[in-house]
């Protein structure tokens, strides 16, 4: 039973390293020309090493949130309805980085 229970412990240690593997996470605000939140703006992010893209939209105060993301090189495009497309060509991510990428549709 004493043996039960220490391989038990051990795994669920090994599940808690696993959950802290580095990841990074992009977060920001988009605004239109006059400085009034932009709600509702579709966030595309994609990695430029693997091509993995992330989604996220604008909430009605015009912030988004993407977590989980591989430390690396990213490319984030804004879009909306009725607005010209906004691109940040380079995002660069680190592991444990919260990001900021803020936009002006």
């Amino acid at each position: 039973m004493r043996i039960l229970k220490v391989a038990i412990a051990l795994c669920a240690a090994s599940l808690v390293s696993l959950a802290q593997i580095g990841t990074s996470t992009i977060t920001g605000r988009v605004t239109d020309s006059s400085g009034a939140v932009a709600p509702n703006v579709m966030v595309t992010i994609v990695s430029k090493t693997t091509n993995v893209s992330s989604t996220a939209v604008t909430n009605s105060d015009g912030i988004y949130r993407v977590p989980s993301l591989s430390p690396g090189e990213y490319t984030v495009t804004f879009e909306a309805a009725g607005f010209k497309k906004a691109v940040v060509e380079t995002v660069d991510l680190r592991t444990g980085d919260t990001q900021a990428v803020d936009a002006t549709m």
